[in-house]
Parts: structure tokens; sequence; C-alpha cells
């Protein structure tokens, strides 16, 4: 029964990317577009940037080398977070690359809206799916919540909102968001499995 209750959210969740694509993305894209500049599409403007994987990766990475001699539970917990975003980005623009999906702008600039499948293509307007940002900051969020569990629901509200803001912002289409935050979190989820079972019982506590 337990077994089958993880798999619920994950289902339900590709169900929903499923509808959103079919049903909810245009729609809702276009009005997101109608009210670009008002206060609250302003305020995700502000925070979207926080999902570029730059601001994640690089100080994990120092952390986990400056720290790797002086104080290894630290170390350990960076390089656990290191490899959630790493290992989902990855993920992510091999999908983006080989799903090809028109981003929004294409749809309000060119009238484009749909796939490309397997065109294999790196240019800016056909690599929408799923949200890079959005599993960025899903993955990190996921990560600091299995480290610091008392604080998780802050850090997994700030995930969320960082991952919707790239729906709100017409950057993605809300099935990207979900398709790239689902990766994210299963990927920080399988890395802290992978990592917590290597480790002592404090290394990552």
């Amino acid at each position: 029964m337990n077994s089958a209750k993880k798999w619920l959210l994950p289902i339900a969740a590709i169900i929903f990317c499923g509808i959103c694509i079919w049903q909810i993305d245009l729609p809702l894209a276009v009005f997101f577009n109608s009210i670009a500049g008002i206060w609250p599409i302003r305020f995700f403007e502000i925070i979207t940037d926080a999902g570029d994987s730059v601001w994640t990766l690089a100080p994990s990475l120092i952390i986990t080398l400056v720290f790797w001699k002086l104080k290894r539970q630290i170390a350990l917990q960076s390089l656990f977070m290191f490899a959630s975003v790493a290992g989902s980005g990855i993920a992510v623009n091999i999908l983006k690359i080989t799903i090809c999906r028109y981003r929004p702008v294409k749809f309000f600039e060119n009238g484009l809206y749909g796939f490309d499948f397997f065109a294999f293509a790196i240019d800016f307007g056909r690599n929408s799916f799923p949200s890079g940002h959005s599993a960025t900051a899903i993955s990190a969020t996921v990560a600091l919540g299995l480290i610091f569990p008392r604080f998780r629901i802050l850090f997994w509200s700030a995930g969320a909102l960082v991952a919707f803001s790239r729906a709100a912002i017409c950057k993605h289409y809300l099935g990207d968001v979900i398709a790239g935050g689902l990766i994210g979190a299963y990927w920080a989820v399988l890395m802290w499995k992978l990592v917590a079972k290597r480790f002592t019982h404090n290394a990552l506590q």
C-alpha cells in the first residue's frame, strides 16, 4: 500500500501536465500575457532568476571543496545539493532538445504552438519543455527540505513560487513548469536515497 501511495503524486502530476498541454497551457499563457506589467507579474519577474542553476551550482561546489577537509558534514550536504541540481539539469536539457516544444514567445510572435519532436534543436524558441528553471528551483528546495526538514514547507513554497514564475512571465507554459518541477523533485529524492545510504548516520542530518 505504501509503495502504491508513493506513485500517486507523480502519476497525478503527469496526468495534470497532459491536461495542461491539451487544454490549459495556451489560454493561461494568453491571460498572463494580457496582464504583463501589473504588480503580481512584476514580482514574478524579480524572483524568476532564482531558478538559474548558476546560483546553486557554483556556491555548492565551492562549499564542497572548501569544507571537504574542514567539516565533512557541510561538504556532503553541499555535494548532495550540487548533484541534485546538476543531475536534474542534465536530464531536462536532454529532454528539451529532443521534445522541442515551442515557447510562448513563438506563439505571440509567430503563431507557433506545439511540438517539433526529435528536431534536436538547441535554439531558445524550441526548448520550452520541460522548464529548466523550474527543475532547478524544485530540486534545490527539495534538497534543502531534506537537509533541514524543520523548514521544508518554507523551502518548498519558495521553490514552487519560483517555478510558477516561469509560466506567469510567459517564459514557459504551465505544463513545462510541472514537468520540470517533477523531474527536479524526484531527482533530488533519488540523490538523497543514494547518498544517505553511503554515509554515516549523522552525515546528512
